[in-house]
C-alpha cells in the first residue's frame, strides 16, 4: 500500500473524494464574479487613493464644464446647495451659562459679515460655496487666518468683532501631483503632508496662487504650509481611507455630456428642417465656365462659392424661386425623433438625478405626473439625505472646526465680557457643545404637520424648543422674545388676539383674565 502523499497547487479545490476540481465544474458563489460575462471590467484593485489620483483634475474641470453649459446641471447643482445651506447653517450653543450663551450668539451675528476674507458675502455664503465646491469639484478648502487684533473693517469702518476670517479656495490650490517624502520622512501625497508614524494629516502644501489664473505671477513651487489646525478641508470620504474627494457628478458625466449633444444634434436638424435647405438639380451638366441663372443669381462658373467650392442660392421665407430650364429643386428630409424622444430623456435625466444626489423634479424642474402622496415621500426621502450629507461634510469638516477656532481667537483678544481664558480652560468641552441648525424645511401640509407637533409636545416625545428649531429654524428664546413683547403691546392697547392662549381658548372663547395685565386694559378702555 502506497503512502505516498500528492500535493496540489495553492488554492486547488478538492472534491470530498480529494480529487481536484477543474474550473469549469466549480460554479461561482456570485456570479457577478464570473469573468465570462464581463471580461476584466472592474477588475482593479486600486486604493481609495491610487483609483482617483489620475483622474482628479480631469473629473473636476469637465464638472465645472457640465455646470457651465448644461441647464439641468446647473439647475441641480442650485437646488442642491439651497437645500443643503440654504440661507446658512446656524450655531446653537447648549451653554449652562444663559449670559455666556446669549453673548455667544450675539458676537456670532454680528461676526457673521465680517468673516469672509474676500469680503464679498457673510459666513452663511462661504457655507453655500464650500457646499457647492464639494458637490461640483469634490472638495472645498478653507484656510483659518488669524487678523491683527482691532484690525478695521474696510466695508464697516470698525474692528473686527472677532479677530478671525475665513479664506476659501478651489481644490486647484491642493496640487494632486505633489507626491514626495520630506527631509524629516514625512510622506507628502496628493499634497497632503502626513506623519510618517500615526498616518495622520499634518497640513496642506497648498498654491499662493490658483494654477489656472494665468494673470497672475504664479509658480507651482510656490507652495506654502498650513498645518491642519488652520485649515478645513470639505469633502466626502466615499472609501475608507480617502483623502481627495471626488464630484457627485463622476457617474454621470459621460452619460449627460452625449445627451446634451443630442439634444444639440437635435436642435441643429430642427433648425435645418425650418430653413428648408436642399439642393438645385439640372437635367443637362453645364458647360465648363458656364454659369446658370437661378432666381436671379449667377450659379456656377465665376459665381460666389462655399469653402467647400460648391455653390449657394439663399432662399427667403414666404418667397417663390424662379428655376431655370431643366432644373428642379429636392428638399432634404430628415427623419424625426420619433414618439420615444421624451421619454428617453426623462429616462437619462432620472438616472443622472439620482447619481447626483437629487430627485428628478429637482433636477429638472419637471412636475408633470407628481401628485401629493409622491411628492411628500420623495421630499421626505431627499431631505433625509441631505441631513446626512450636511453632518458628514460641511457641518463636521468646516462649520464646526471653525466655531471652534472662532471662540479661541476671541477668547485670546478678549472678545467676550462672560468668558475669560480661565473659564474656558476650566470646561472648553462644554463651550464646544453646539447644535447646528439648518434653515426649517417648508411644510408639505401645514395642518397636518401643526397638528402632529401639537401631539408630540403634549405627549412629551418631544420639546418645543426642538419642534421650534423644526419648524422656523429659530431658536425658541428669540422666538419667546417675540410673543412676549406681542402680547405687552397687545395688552397696552386692549386688543385680545386668537393667537394668544392665555387670552383665548381653543374654540375662541376668552379666558380667566383676574389679575393680568390685560384685565386693568381693558377696564380701563
Amino acid at each position: 500500500m502506497s503512502t505516498d502523499t500528492v500535493s496540489y497547487p495553492h488554492g486547488t479545490v478538492l472534491s470530498p473524494a480529494g480529487v481536484p476540481v477543474t474550473a469549469s465544474a466549480s460554479e461561482p458563489e456570485y456570479y457577478g464574479s464570473e469573468t465570462s460575462f464581463s471580461g476584466d471590467w472592474g477588475l482593479s484593485g486600486a486604493g481609495p487613493n491610487e483609483s482617483g489620483y489620475s483622474s482628479l483634475s480631469v473629473l473636476r474641470r469637465r464638472a465645472r464644464a457640465l455646470v457651465r453649459n448644461a441647464p439641468n446641471i446647473r439647475g441641480g447643482v442650485t437646488s442642491w446647495v439651497a437645500n443643503i445651506v440654504g440661507t446658512g447653517l446656524t450655531p446653537h450653543w447648549q451653554l449652562d451659562n444663559k449670559d455666556q450663551r446669549e453673548e455667544l450668539q450675539e458676537a456670532w451675528e454680528e461676526s457673521a459679515s465680517e468673516m469672509d476674507h474676500h469680503e464679498t458675502q457673510s459666513i452663511y455664503g462661504v457655507q453655500a460655496q464650500l457646499g457647492e465646491a464639494e458637490y461640483v469639484d469634490g472638495e472645498g478648502l478653507a484656510q483659518f487666518v488669524d487678523m491683527r487684533p482691532g484690525w478695521v473693517n474696510p466695508r464697516t469702518g470698525l474692528p473686527l468683532r472677532v479677530p478671525l476670517q475665513v479664506r476659501v479656495m478651489e481644490a486647484d490650490h491642493l496640487d494632486s501631483g505633489y507626491n514626495e517624502v520630506l527631509p524629516n520622512g514625512d510622506p507628502v501625497r496628493y499634497g497632503i503632508q502626513w506623519d510618517k508614524r500615526t498616518k495622520k494629516r499634518k497640513g496642506y502644501w497648498l498654491t499662493r496662487e490658483h494654477p489656472g489664473e494665468t494673470l497672475w505671477s504664479n509658480s507651482v513651487a510656490d507652495r506654502y504650509f498650513v498645518p491642519v489646525s488652520n485649515m478645513a478641508h470639505v469633502f466626502y470620504p466615499g472609501r475608507l481611507g480617502q483623502g481627495r474627494g471626488m464630484t457627485a457628478l463622476a457617474a454621470a458625466i459621460t452619460a449627460c455630456r452625449e445627451q446634451e449633444l443630442a439634444i444639440h444634434y437635435e436642435l441643429v436638424r430642427r433648425k435645418s428642417q425650418s430653413t428648408l435647405t436642399g439642393a438645385i438639380y439640372q437635367d443637362s451638366p453645364a458647360m465648363p465656365g458656364h454659369q446658370l441663372n437661378v432666381g436671379g443669381a449667377k450659379v456656377g462658373g465665376g459665381a460666389p462659392a462655399t469653402a467647400s467650392g460648391q455653390a449657394r442660392v439663399e432662399i427667403s421665407p414666404g418667397t417663390f424661386q424662379r428655376l431655370g430650364k431643366d432644373e428642379r429643386i429636392t428638399l432634404f428630409a430628415s427623419a424625426d425623433v420619433g414618439a420615444n424622444y421624451t421619454d428617453f430623456i426623462k429616462f437619462h435625466d432620472r438616472r443622472m438625478a439620482k447619481s447626483g444626489r437629487l430627485t428628478y423634479e429637482q433636477l429638472t424642474g419637471n412636475l408633470e405626473g407628481v401628485n401629493f402622496s409622491s411628492i411628500r415621500f420623495g421630499l421626505i426621502e431627499f431631505r433625509r439625505s441631505c441631513d446626512m450629507w450636511r453632518q458628514r461634510t460641511i457641518v463636521h469638516q468646516f462649520c464646526h472646526p471653525h466655531a471652534m477656532r472662532w471662540l479661541r481667537a476671541g477668547i485670546l483678544a478678549g472678545s467676550f465680557k462672560t468668558i475669560s481664558a480661565e473659564d474656558f480652560l476650566a470646561n472648553p468641552r462644554s463651550f464646544f457643545k453646539i447644535d447646528w441648525r439648518a434653515p426649517a424645511w417648508e411644510s408639505v401640509n401645514r395642518l397636518q404637520d401643526a397638528m402632529a407637533d401639537l401631539v408630540v409636545m403634549r405627549s412629551g416625545t418631544n420639546s418645543r424648543p426642538e419642534i421650534a428649531a423644526k419648524r422656523s429654524g429659530r431658536r425658541y428664546t428669540e422666538i419667546d422674545r417675540e410673543n412676549k413683547e406681542a402680547v405687552d403691546n397687545a395688552a397696552e392697547q386692549g386688543l385680545v388676539y386668537d393667537s394668544n392662549p392665555a387670552q383665548v381658548d381653543k374654540s375662541g372663547g376668552i379666558q380667566q383674565i383676574e389679575g393680568t395685565a390685560l384685565k386693568a386694559a381693558l377696564e380701563e378702555n
